[in-house]
């Protein structure tokens, strides 16, 4: 590949093609939409080119509802200050996943039948992590885990396809004092509810009996079985119910 920067239309070509092909692509750079203005790349990102956004900041990245790391914001560096030249791109088949303090979307995701794309306007190497949590890798991972097909914290995969009648998601996330792991029974079901260290170590039972037909909420308090206070970092739900599981990441800062 050429230099940061810099990207030819014979990089450009190859890879469209590797997505013509069914590859899964993420990219990164500050100058996404200018590279690409005079190929088809961005339109097999799923996003447009508006401008080079100079005159705009970005400080704060925002989750957007129902996405890919929902509730989850980040800080961005930006260099030396946040007002850091990245192109301003519309999406175009994709869904919005970020955007930003100054209102306009920064992440994409473009789920297509034959490939998956990431296409961000900004530069993931200046996101900051915060209250000493790593966010930033726990960002990537979950990114990684799309392509890969494993379920992310909100269950993208089915969000993106509408099929949300057994997702389980908590809230809020990250969380402070208590969270609320949330799902919905199509039917009558014994349900077990448990929470996991990040080293896979059971923390507590929080649920385990049966539960009529409906939506269901059962609140976690961030304290283990002998009820101690577990420490800031992430902790996992496991939901076993109507003969399938359910998992999810949640996030104690406090």
């Amino acid at each position: 590949m050429t230099p940061p920067g810099t990207v030819s239309a014979t990089d450009q070509a190859t890879l469209v093609n590797y997505l013509d092909n069914g590859g899964n692509l993420y990219i990164e750079s500050v100058n996404l939409g200018i590279d690409h203005t005079t190929s088809n790349m961005l339109i097999k990102c799923g996003v447009k080119f508006q401008d080079d956004g100079t005159s705009y900041d970005v400080d704060t990245l925002f989750s957007q509802s129902q996405t890919l790391m929902k509730s989850v914001n980040y800080f961005y560096g930006g260099g030396a200050s946040p007002h850091y030249s990245v192109d301003r791109l519309l999406p175009n088949g994709s869904s919005i996943l970020y955007s930003s303090n100054d209102g306009f979307p920064r992440l994409f995701l473009l789920d297509n039948e034959t490939y998956k794309v990431i296409s961000p306007s900004i530069v993931f190497g200046a996101l900051m992590n915060s209250d000493n949590l790593s966010l930033k890798p726990y960002l990537m991972a979950e990114i990684i885990n799309y392509f890969l097909g494993v379920g992310t914290i909100t269950g993208i995969t089915d969000l993106l396809n509408g099929n949300t009648e057994t997702a389980v998601s908590s809230y809020p996330n990250p969380f402070s004092a208590s969270t609320n792991i949330r799902f919905t029974l199509l039917e009558s079901s014994f349900v077990e509810i448990e929470v996991y260290d990040a080293l896979g170590k059971l923390v507590t039972s929080l649920h385990s009996e049966n539960l009529p037909a409906g939506e269901h909420s059962v609140a976690w308090d961030a304290t283990t079985s002998e009820g101690r206070q577990v420490e800031r970092g992430f902790y996992f739900y496991n939901v076993k119910m109507n003969g399938q599981q359910y998992s999810g990441k949640m996030i104690f800062n406090r």
